[in-house]
């Protein structure tokens, strides 16, 4: 373990995934696994619900006074979006250095979308992420627009870009992905990542 206590935390929101991955990471300081799977006998077992964002804002608003200075949040089969995941975590304090002044860093794949299209089978007059970007940023932005986002959200945040907004900020967030297993909000807060890491935009 570093000097500096847990200085990076792998956070994994796990369903029945096969974790043994997380053996290969030689550079992570703690691992805390999050298991929604129903027949896991776990210490740290949560309602499956919300999807992975639940699992994040969990994490967060939990230990939001005893943060790691960075923190790795991913999937519990991190590899289906990046299949360097592990590569990439290996190498991670490059990645740090190369991104300290932004403060985070995606590691899932790109992805490019109109926001009035239909983003799944479930959902299929589109996502309210125009809604949430005025609600959460006061940013408005039409739903005939395109925007990018890193699919399943699995990220590398410094301590401080999470502090810039209040655990109440958090608490709100977590409060949309705590009832649905699927919910809507999941897909919206997939894609809003960015906006929410960002030290340089202001929450309304």
């Amino acid at each position: 373990m570093n000097d500096q206590n847990f200085l990076k935390e792998l956070v994994v929101a796990k369903y029945k995934e096969d974790i043994n991955w997380i053996n290969e990471c030689s550079t992570i300081d703690k691992v805390t696994v999050y298991d929604k799977d129903e027949e896991s006998e776990s210490l740290n077992k949560l309602l499956n619900v919300g999807r992975e964002g639940n699992t994040y804002l969990h994490h967060i608003v939990k230990n939001y006074s005893n943060l790691a200075p960075y923190t790795i949040f991913c999937q519990g089969d991190p590899s289906f979006h990046d299949h360097h995941f592990v590569e990439k975590i290996n190498t991670i304090d490059s990645i740090i250095h190369a991104h300290s002044k932004k403060g985070y860093y995606f590691f899932s794949t790109e992805a490019r979308e109109l926001l009035n299209e239909t983003i799944h089978e479930k959902h299929p007059i589109g996502l309210p992420i125009s809604y949430f970007l005025d609600l959460l940023f006061d940013i408005k932005i039409s739903q005939k627009i395109q925007i990018t986002y890193n699919c399943s959200a699995q990220f590398l945040v410094k301590k401080e870009n999470i502090l810039n907004r209040p655990k109440k900020f958090y608490e709100f967030l977590l409060s949309f992905l705590s009832s649905e297993k699927d919910p809507i909000e999941g897909y919206v807060f997939e894609r809003i990542w960015k906006f929410i890491l960002d030290k340089n935009i202001k929450h309304s």
